[in-house]
């Protein structure tokens, strides 16, 4: 079964010229400034007297931290997925209501990425190709959380059944982008590869693990140019899954009576 490599192009390209402006404002305001004011805020909160509370207690502010950063690009990530899909649809965008279904999405769609990437982490820690196998799988998961509103088990899957047959032409296409991503920015792969490392090591002491590269660091300014130019591209990526999604949903055998996007996304 022949994966439309052009038709997802096409369709990504389509999508980002109609729903420019306000993918462009989410973009700054739910995703670029949120994380740079937590960055910020953060560093500033050091020189307090809560801030010593805070370094005297590194893995409790850590998790705190975290939980925050991923509510944030969560709440971000089901904002860029709904303005694609609605766009599709050729249905209206309404920023209250885009807002409150994102907010809502939120919190599911945390348990949904923290539950593929740990997955996809077993995998790659078992061996390489199970890791790659768990991730092209499942990565229409959160557009098709968003799209059909289905459980969160059911949703993974439904992304399991849509790229069924499918999956070397997506692997092709997220292959490509992670090495453009890599030789561009090095640390949109070093960092949460990094990450992931820590995690193991903390809960896996004995576990043995290679040494990555801490990735390159960069002047203030530079960092938050860079941090802006990487959200910008993040927002691409989202759209690209999502018109993924669709070409997948609209190719499938097991699409049933809807052959509207319109249809479906309710």
């Amino acid at each position: 079964m022949t994966f439309p490599i052009k038709a997802v192009f096409r369709l990504t390209g389509k999508l980002l010229r109609q729903s420019a402006i306000p993918l462009a404002l989410v973009t700054v305001l739910l995703g670029y400034l949120p994380h740079t004011a937590v960055h910020y805020g953060l560093q500033s909160l050091m020189y307090t007297r809560l801030g010593a509370v805070i370094v005297s207690a590194p893995f409790v502010a850590g998790n705190v931290l975290l939980v925050i950063n991923q509510f944030i690009s969560a709440f971000y990530l089901c904002a860029v997925s709904e303005i694609a899909l609605r766009t599709a649809a050729g249905k209206p965008l309404r920023p209250g209501k885009m807002l409150i279904d994102a907010l809502v999405n939120a919190v599911p769609v945390m348990v949904i990425q923290f539950a593929l990437q740990t997955a996809t982490l077993l995998g790659v820690l078992l061996l390489v190709i199970p890791g790659v196998f768990v991730g092209v799988a499942l990565s229409v998961v959160v557009p098709t959380y968003v799209c059909e509103g289905k459980s969160i088990v059911d949703s993974f899957r439904r992304a399991f059944r849509l790229t069924k047959g499918r999956r070397w032409g997506i692997f092709g296409i997220w292959l490509s982008i992670r090495l453009i991503s890599f030789v561009v920015f090095p640390n949109t792969l070093l960092s949460p590869v990094n990450s992931a490392f820590a995690v193991v090591r903390h809960v896996a002491p004995t576990f043995s693990l290679p040494d990555v590269p801490a990735g390159i660091a960069y002047a203030p300014a530079t960092a938050t140019a860079l941090g802006f130019v990487i959200t910008l591209i993040t927002t691409l990526t989202i759209v690209l899954n999502t018109a993924i999604y669709l070409t997948l949903r609209f190719h499938s055998p097991d699409q049933g009576k809807n052959t509207r996007i319109a249809e479906v996304f309710e």
